[in-house]
């Protein structure tokens, strides 16, 4: 048994999955499991498994005395197959990703298994990508979910389109383009301070900026997982 916050990967609250090995089969079957979880199942390397099945189900019967909690899940891990059960849409894919997490590594065994966050909101704060690094960008926000992060905060400044006042990404891109001209020179700049200073942020956007749109889809890509 392991006990802690479910915000680190496969810190599970509660678990018995110590009995036999259940491995990963191209002909599983799943049910009720995310589009994008779908897809990350049926990429696992085919182990000619006896798992035949990842079903989900929406509550969590009382005899895993799972507190009333929201992202709280429940594993039942038989031989034949995997049951996940959960309250709300994140519990669900929280529970999906432990599965994922275990049949990749090969460790998914027979066993119950009861988690739940000890924190509300886990979150990580992110520049917002380059133009070229959008899809870089969307599997950092997977692999957040993975670790079952649930909030992302974004850090916008001059890095995103102003429609109304496009001076101010034009003032950001020239701040940019000085800020970046030789490499280390941001090193330099930040420690010449009085004062303790994280960051020039002349990385957000790549040192450009995104259109609004684009903006939005990353938000939208953030909410689908969280």
């Amino acid at each position: 048994m392991t006990r802690g916050g479910s915000s680190i990967m496969l810190n599970i609250q509660r678990s018995t999955l110590n009995g036999a090995a259940v491995s990963w089969s191209c002909h599983t079957r799943l049910e009720g499991v995310d589009p994008h979880l779908a897809e990350a199942f049926r990429k696992l390397p085919d182990r000619g498994g006896g798992c035949g099945a990842v079903v989900c189900h929406t509550g969590i019967p009382a005899g895993f005395a799972c507190p009333e909690v929201p992202e709280a899940y429940a594993l039942r891990v038989r031989s034949d197959g995997v049951e996940v059960f959960s309250r709300d849409a994140a519990g669900r894919r929280h529970g999906l990703h432990t599965v994922l997490s275990l049949l990749h590594r090969d460790t998914l065994r027979t066993g119950v298994a009861v988690d739940y966050p000890v924190h509300r909101r886990r979150g990580v704060k992110l520049y917002l990508p380059a133009r070229d690094k959008i899809a870089e960008f969307k599997e950092l926000i997977d692999f957040a979910a993975l670790l079952k992060y649930n909030t992302v905060m974004l850090e916008i400044g001059g890095a995103m389109e102003y429609r109304r006042h496009p001076e101010l990404n034009a003032g950001w891109v020239e701040y940019c383009r000085f800020m970046n001209e030789y490499p280390g020179k941001t090193v330099e700049l930040q420690h010449s301070f009085a004062w303790e200073k994280n960051s020039i942020h002349s990385e957000n956007g790549g040192g450009g900026f995104l259109p609004q749109d684009t903006v939005r889809e990353l938000i939208a890509t953030a909410a689908d997982r969280a």
